[in-house]
């Protein structure tokens, strides 16, 4: 099935660069190399690629473009968020020929797929010997850095942790354990995405006041052996596999711009001007939590 979005398509000099600054081949993948061949572009993607609310905090424009989304992430390095990265790796994808598809889907808050939520997240299905697989490069924090399959109630390892995949209806739900026990993160369909949901979408995303990408500063980024960063509000986090978690309160914008440009990895020579506005972000976020 092609996607809605194939009208418009990245040149092959775009998709060749940006598979180069993974060390990935731009050549036809064989067959029997597909899974390997995804597996290692969605952990890559996400060990080079950084999630991150920035340009929402900021009321930056986010056009999801693929000509846009091309230059932002892999010629100035500023990152971002789902309707960016799935669609770069999907054109990616489709450019290796494999079977890709945008679907999208719905947040999950305290295990209760059952509340209503809009449809604010992205990610692909892809088809591999004839078997659906989950990709996801653009959902943050606890995003799963290996393909999985679609497939019920079992429990699927990544570089990064298990994953799980189960039904609420004609709904999938993907849920992540963590300290022993399975939070739930997104649920969607297997409906394929046009563009005019995608760009509803990304335009609630991120010009809505009640969307929390224009209130909560977050950024993530992935080593491939093991190490998340993520960062939301004022607290940074590491989390490595078998190793206590550390984290550190986060309270000038100098040592906030260190911090998003030496561990993830972010450009943020365009926005140097915004220090004032962030220092404020900052201040506020600060003094709101000490009143609570």
């Amino acid at each position: 099935m092609q996607n809605k979005m194939t009208d418009m398509m990245l040149s092959t000099e775009k998709i060749n660069h940006y598979l180069q600054t993974l060390g990935c081949e731009s050549s036809a993948v064989k067959s029997d190399q597909a899974l390997a061949t995804l597996s290692r572009l969605q952990l890559l993607h996400l060990s080079h690629y950084p999630f991150q609310s920035l340009s929402t905090v900021l009321h930056e424009i986010v056009d999801i473009d693929p000509d846009a989304i091309y230059q932002k992430l892999v010629i100035e390095r500023r990152g971002g968020y789902c309707y960016e990265h799935n669609e770069l790796l999907r054109q990616a994808l489709v450019a290796l020929d494999f079977d890709a598809v945008t679907l999208t889907g719905y947040i999950v808050h305290e295990n209760n797929p059952a509340t209503p939520k809009a449809r604010t997240h992205t990610l692909l299905k892809v088809m591999v010997d004839g078997v659906s697989y989950l990709a996801d490069v653009g959902f943050g924090g606890q995003v799963p850095t290996a393909p999985l399959k679609l497939e019920l109630d079992i429990i699927q390892t990544t570089p990064h942790g298990e994953y799980r995949l189960s039904a609420f209806g004609e709904k999938w739900v993907l849920s992540v354990q963590i300290k022993g026990q399975w939070q739930m993160l997104y649920a969607f369909d297997l409906v394929p995405a046009d563009r005019p949901l995608l760009e509803m979408g990304n335009w609630f995303v991120s010009t809505h006041p009640s969307s929390p990408f224009r209130t909560r500063l977050m950024a993530s980024r992935i080593e491939p052996q093991g190490v998340r960063h993520s960062l939301l509000n004022t607290r940074y986090r590491r989390h490595e596999i078998g190793r206590a978690s550390l984290s550190q309160e986060i309270s000038s914008v100098d040592d906030l711009f260190e911090l998003l440009t030496q561990t993830f990895g972010i450009n943020t020579d365009h926005i140097y001007d915004k220090k004032p506005v962030l220092q404020q972000f900052l201040d506020q976020y600060i003094k709101s939590r000490a009143s609570n």
